[in-house]
């Protein structure tokens, strides 16, 4: 099982670096919403690398899920702010990325125990708010031109079934049962999904403007 999913996983970071590279091209004609989710995949794969690193070294990597899940919540934000057309829309992301980033930072100054663990707060507050800002551009997008539609709905596919396997029952046990294997392996699984409808929406935007 394991090595399935290690292999797995090599098959999410191939998709992820092409996918980094397609939407490379044509970067200095782009947006800020283009620019921000760029950033986001390579920020992705940067942080593929160093879990991967730090795992090889038998290094804990829990601390790094923290700089993952904020700076992941911070540049998906931008994009969604960047794209969300009603004006409470945006006000609400930049309320969002204004207060989250705020209260962790607080949070981990309090108690600075909780760097060194799964924050199961930190986890909810980033998806389901991200979650939340997806769900505005789709509302948005049906019944004008379906811009950034895959990446929202591969994200929304994604975000909802990684949160629900941290956020469901007791953690500890998710992480040291048999079961384990088989929830990363979903989880790898949805990753890859993720990215396969990343890399539908470069096609379909691209078949567009030939």
């Amino acid at each position: 099982m394991d090595h399935w999913i290690e292999i797995l996983s090599l098959i999410g970071k191939g998709i992820l670096l092409i996918n980094l590279a397609v939407y490379c091209i044509g970067f200095f004609r782009s947006g800020r919403a283009y620019t921000f989710f760029i950033s986001y995949l390579a920020w992705i794969l940067i942080c593929e690398i160093v879990f991967y690193v730090l795992n090889y070294q038998r290094i804990n990597n829990l601390f790094f899920s923290h700089y993952y899940l904020i700076i992941q919540f911070i540049l998906l934000g931008l994009f969604f702010h960047e794209i969300v057309t009603e004006k409470y829309q945006k006000n609400i992301a930049r309320f969002l990325l204004v207060s989250i980033p705020s209260v962790l930072i607080v949070q981990y100054i309090i108690d600075p125990e909780k760097y060194y663990v799964f924050n199961l707060f930190e986890i909810f507050v980033t998806s389901y708010s991200l979650i939340i800002l997806a769900l505005f551009h789709l509302y948005n997008i049906l019944d004008t031109e379906k811009k950034y539609n895959y990446i929202s709905l591969g994200l929304l596919l994604y975000l909802i079934s990684s949160t629900v396997i941290f956020l469901s029952g007791n953690l500890y046990t998710v992480m040291n049962t048999n079961l384990h294997r088989e929830i990363w392996v979903f989880n790898v699984v949805m990753f890859i999904v993720y990215q396969i409808f990343i890399f539908a929406e470069y096609f379909f935007s691209r078949r567009k403007n030939v």
